[in-house]
């Protein structure tokens, strides 16, 4: 699993660097640029590339169907949020997080009064046991 936390307003995204599976942990990366967008993913690393191929294809047709896959797309138009459903949501708040360290990130950001988004990501990975350090800060 993992924490992928954005937010709008920083114009960042920020995620840890942990994959597993049932028999190997490993860092990979969670969030890409694509068109001048962020663009950040929790959940089965097989559907990654479909969601990115589509990104890249300037997502004209309907996204690829998401059984376990949760995305966020920051750019300066705001951030969507695409998860089992194939609408995406638009996300007014302009900060979201998604992964298994979601909740936590989100809270420890809110007690950091929405200033540090990376820091609230690496409080989540001392606390979150499927997400690790080191943590990587994307900017629009």
């Amino acid at each position: 699993m993992t924490t992928v936390l954005a937010c709008t307003r920083a114009g960042m995204m920020v995620a840890d660097s942990n994959i597993t599976d049932a028999h190997k942990v490993w860092r990979a990366r969670k969030v890409w640029r694509v068109n001048g967008a962020l663009v950040g993913m929790s959940g089965n690393a097989e559907e990654f590339l479909p969601f990115l191929v589509w990104c890249r294809n300037g997502m004209q047709d309907d996204p690829p169907k998401l059984k376990t896959l949760d995305a966020m797309i920051l750019s300066t138009d705001g951030l969507l949020c695409y998860s089992m459903s194939t609408l995406p949501i638009r996300i007014e708040a302009g900060r979201h997080a998604i992964g298994s360290g979601s909740m936590a990130a989100l809270a420890a950001y809110e007690a950091l009064g929405f200033t540090d988004p990376k820091r609230a990501v690496q409080i989540v990975c001392r606390h979150d046991l499927n997400s690790r350090a080191p943590v990587r800060v994307y900017r629009l």
